[in-house]
């Protein structure tokens, strides 16, 4: 191979290793985020009474999360495409041992395979645990507004009962 290819491959290398980092820790970094934001969502909720502020913060929280989860799909594409092009350039350059050509699979399993223990099973447990707890946060302000709105009920003075109504005087 030409001295100037081996060059140009390893300064791409450099740049894939370098995008494939930057990814990383964006998604660690939301993940952080969505972790600390579902902690202050719990203690909202854990306060009782739910308002429409609370229905409002739930939804809006539930539709950050689903972006992320949009994002993050996305970054796995992205992710994927990196490995592939690293794991290409070490095979180019006769690297027998790099880092992106042998990453292992999942290689343990719980459940009899129904759970697979990867970053994106760990990564999608975290998003649905989010999810689940705006949706709980929705519904229990949703549930307890019910609760706490007034019934229209019409009444009479003097009126107490059924029984005293003028039908059986």
């Amino acid at each position: 191979m030409p001295n100037s290819r081996r060059e140009a491959l390893l300064a791409e290398y450099g740049e894939v290793s370098n995008n494939f980092r930057m990814l990383t820790e964006i998604r660690f970094k939301l993940l952080a985020f969505l972790t600390l934001a579902a902690g202050v969502a719990a203690s909202v909720l854990a306060r009782g009474n739910a308002t429409t502020l609370t229905l409002a913060f739930s939804l809006f929280g539930l539709v950050v999360t689903i972006g992320l989860v949009t994002y993050n799909a996305r970054n796995d594409q992205l992710y994927d495409t990196l490995v592939a092009r690293a794991a290409a350039i070490e095979r180019n350059l006769g690297i027998p041992d790099g880092a992106f050509a042998n990453r292992p699979r999942p290689w343990f399993q719980l459940a009899r395979g129904r759970w697979r223990v990867d970053h994106r099973t760990a990564v999608s447990t975290i998003y649905k645990a989010s999810i689940a707890l705006k949706l709980f946060g929705a519904l229990h302000a949703v549930t307890d507004m019910a609760q706490h709105t007034p019934s229209r009920r019409i009444s009479r003075p003097g009126l107490t009962s059924w029984r005293s109504l003028p039908l059986w005087s």
